[in-house]
């Protein structure tokens, strides 16, 4: 009976599922709250305590005096790097400083300015600004002025060309324009101790309007070489050579010096003399045979042309050590040599304005004549040169004339299995061919059959010379 009335009373009945429901959501919110404020509750006191912990690493003085050792450490480690980038810094501007005072160490100064111009090629000069200045100071260099750490020691050796010019006579028994006697109206005509020259002057230059009237080179020069001993070529005296070349007042004269700030040739030269040097038609080296004056006034205008480097410093040089090498052998020969201006051609010139026009040849000539036991020989060669267009196209693109080498030969140079051979078959011309092309008239006093014979003889192969004959220097095939 209990059980029914217990049954009966409300307070006493269960929740229903509803309740029960909402009764649990209830309870899970509740402890969700609860766990959130327990997290941040352990997390404050996490940040706290993480918090004290910094401040207290970084007062601790063990903590501090890590931290000194290393910052000295890591200081250490940036000065040494430093010093290590200065040293090599250091050791590279003096291997530098090396090369360049090995490079300019000969007492030729061409020799020296194309050292230099290979270390620079070849990127053995790094400092940019160095490079620059050195090339600057090799394209305004004039050819055989420059440094050379040999110039005090050889002063002492062998003397020096004055700076005047001086000239004396031939010796007795020299005739240095025997087989030619060419001079056009108002040409000039200069006897050297060891050459004789004829220039240039106001004519007309074959009726051609585009050449001009005034070339500012000579139309030849011829002079005789003697042979000599191996014994004797040592006991020459070579002195070092002017540092200026010699101008002449009878060259000067030729010029309207109100058209010109200047009247020097040389001043022409500058900053192209690199490309077009001043190629002598009689070698130094040959006219010193007939002593140091001779030598020494061989640097003069009255026996230079504009030569492109690569011929005078090439197929140019091999034939004058092969001359030598001939008189060696034949005990005497005479060289007639001289610039060639193609009718009709545009005649180029070297000179910024205000300066010299020097006009640039088209060619080169070289007649070689001496005598054998068969009779009179003559032997003559033509060398073409580039245009000055195509120089400076050459300049442009790679700022040198390598590219056109393969035109116009290579360097006159003794290598380790030694001299360089050059051929010049090719380049011989007739007498009478190159007597059309520059006006010139070789054999004067010779009879027609004499100088039909000395034309056939032309076209014939240069003679074979033995190496005995020669003291130096490339050979000729």
């Amino acid at each position: 009976m209990s059980d029914e009335s217990n049954s009966n009373n409300p307070d006493t009945n269960p929740p229903s599922e509803r309740e029960q429901f909402e009764f649990q959501k209830e309870m899970a919110r509740a402890r969700q709250r609860h766990d959130e404020i327990v997290a941040k509750t352990k997390n404050d006191e996490l940040e706290l305590q993480r918090q004290h912990a910094n401040q207290s690493r970084w007062k601790n003085p063990l903590i501090i005096a890590i931290a000194a050792a290393t910052i000295a450490a890591l200081g250490n480690i940036y000065i040494s790097y430093f010093n290590a980038v200065e040293l090599r810094e250091l050791e590279e501007r003096k291997a530098e400083a090396a090369r360049i005072l090995t490079a300019i160490r000969t007492d030729d100064p061409d020799k020296n300015a194309e050292n230099l111009l290979f270390l620079i090629k070849r990127g053995l000069i790094s400092n940019k600004r160095l490079a620059q200045n050195v090339q600057s100071y090799l394209a305004a260099r004039d050819e055989g002025e420059g440094p050379s750490t040999a110039e005090k020691q050889s002063e002492a050796r062998v003397a020096a060309c004055g700076r005047t010019f001086e000239n004396l006579p031939p010796p007795a028994g020299y005739d240095h324009d025997k087989w030619i006697e060419s001079r056009g109206a108002g040409d000039l005509r200069f006897e050297m101790g060891g050459f004789v020259s004829v220039f240039d002057g106001p004519d007309d230059d074959d009726n051609d309007p585009q050449s001009p009237n005034l070339r500012m080179v000579p139309e030849w020069v011829s002079h005789e070489v003697r042979g000599m001993t191996k014994e004797e070529l040592e006991k020459i005296q070579r002195p070092r050579r002017p540092l200026r070349w010699y101008e002449l007042p009878e060259i000067e004269a030729l010029l309207d010096q109100s058209q010109f700030s200047t009247t020097k040739i040389v001043n022409s030269y500058r900053g192209v003399g690199h490309v077009w040097n001043r190629g002598h038609l009689a070698q130094t080296g040959l006219v010193q045979r007939v002593g140091p004056h001779a030598g020494c006034a061989s640097h003069v205008f009255a026996n230079a042309v504009p030569q492109f480097s690569l011929i005078n410093q090439g197929d140019w040089l091999a034939l004058e050590f092969y001359s030598g090498a001939l008189a060696n052998k034949h005990g005497k020969i005479w060289v007639i040599s001289g610039p060639v201006f193609n009718p009709g051609e545009l005649v180029e010139t070297i000179g910024d304005p205000g300066e010299v026009p020097v006009s640039i040849p088209h060619g080169l000539f070289k007649v070689l004549i001496y005598n054998t036991e068969q009779g009179l020989e003559a032997r003559s060669v033509l060398m073409e040169q580039p245009s000055n267009t195509a120089v400076n196209e050459a300049l442009e693109a790679d700022n040198s004339v390598t590219t056109l080498s393969s035109s116009f030969g290579r360097k006159c140079e003794i290598s380790r299995s030694g001299p360089f051979l050059f051929n010049f078959e090719e380049k011989q011309i007739p007498l009478d061919e190159l007597e059309s092309l520059t006006g010139l008239t070789f054999f004067p006093n010779q009879s027609t059959a004499q100088k039909r014979g000395l034309v056939k003889k032309s076209k014939q192969p240069l003679e074979m010379v033995e190496d005995r004959f020669y003291r130096l220097g490339c050979r000729a095939t």
